[in-house]
């Protein structure tokens, strides 16, 4: 996870501020928007094959996603790219980001939940069964060292492309 800052110097400063606080908000918006998309797709296309012959990846990279959010009233804007984020939550596979963090060892015939004052593991009726361990696959990191200096640039250069557009508009297309 990386965070970043952009700041610009003082002829930039100056237009933002005739601009107004709502279209800096809406050109923000949409330019952290445009980047993500390059590193969601950096991360899909890092997503490895699937190990099983005649299987695919299919639903993990469609569970992988980004989302951008905007607090009003702090002025800040929250931009994010990775597995089951935004409205890829809902689609995909539900287990990818077990694949992406990994799991530890995990056990199947036995509850966890509180009996009694002392806190012991109620059993069920099942047989406790060994199921396994995933070891975390990097292909979120991988993505983000492949594409995040183009998401950073793609961001600049949709701000500014954004930035003149609406300047445009504001000057009556002069």
């Amino acid at each position: 996870m990386t965070d970043s800052t952009i700041t610009g110097d003082k002829e930039l400063d100056r237009l933002l501020l005739q601009l107004g606080r709502d279209v800096v908000g809406k050109v923000t918006h949409r330019s952290l928007g445009k980047g993500l998309t390059v590193l969601a797709r950096a991360i899909r296309n890092a997503v490895p094959a699937a190990m099983t012959p005649g299987h695919s990846n299919r639903s993990i990279k469609q569970s992988i996603g980004r989302r951008t959010k905007r607090y009003k009233r702090a002025d800040l804007y929250f931009a994010k790219a990775g597995v089951a984020v935004g409205a890829a939550r809902k689609k995909g596979a539900p287990h990818a980001h077990l694949l992406a963090m990994g799991t530890d060892h995990r056990y199947a015939g036995f509850s966890s939940r509180e009996s009694g004052h002392r806190g012991d593991f109620r059993r069920t009726r099942s047989v406790i069964a060994y199921r396994g361990r995933v070891a975390a696959a990097d292909f979120v990191r991988r993505g983000l060292a492949v594409a995040g200096d183009a998401a950073m640039q793609r961001i600049r250069e949709a701000f500014l492309a954004d930035v003149t557009k609406e300047y445009t508009k504001l000057r009556g297309g002069r």
